[in-house]
């Protein structure tokens, strides 16, 4: 298996440009953005959470397996989140490298965070009282 990693370039004249790397190979585009700011960048991320998770089906089930929609509001929520914990501190001119590892370890570890806080709301709801309202 070939290590792949994802590059993240805040660009000099604003934006974002995302590429991907396998061991040996060239680093080509993945995505670009036009905003200079974070949430720009979140879209970015959305591109290689999928990108990471298909490789990941891939391994599994073969190269026939095909990309997939970006599911409900999971992954983007979680894309606004790698944005602000990873990249708030890039500055313009530079990039930050991550492997597909790393951001598969970092999505499973988020998504299992935000899987329990739904968990315990749901409980919350089921486990509160009813109150009698009077009328006037």
């Amino acid at each position: 298996m070939r290590q792949v990693t994802y590059t993240v370039r805040h660009l000099d004249i604003g934006g974002w440009l995302a590429t991907v790397q396998e061991e040996g190979d060239q680093p080509r585009p993945l995505a670009v953005s036009r905003g200079s700011e974070l949430p720009a960048a979140a879209e970015m991320i959305v591109m290689i959470f999928i990108d990471v998770r298909t490789r990941e089906r891939q391994r599994h089930e073969g190269s026939t397996a095909k990309r997939q929609p970006v599911s409900g509001g999971l992954i983007p929520a979680l894309s606004r989140n790698f944005a602000s914990e990873q990249l708030r501190d890039v500055q313009r001119g530079h990039a930050v490298t991550f492997t597909d590892d790393f951001i598969a370890r970092w999505f499973t570890r988020s998504q299992q965070r935000a899987d329990k806080a739904l968990d315990r709301r749901q409980r919350g709801r089921r486990s509160g009282h009813l109150t009698k309202v009077q009328p006037n």
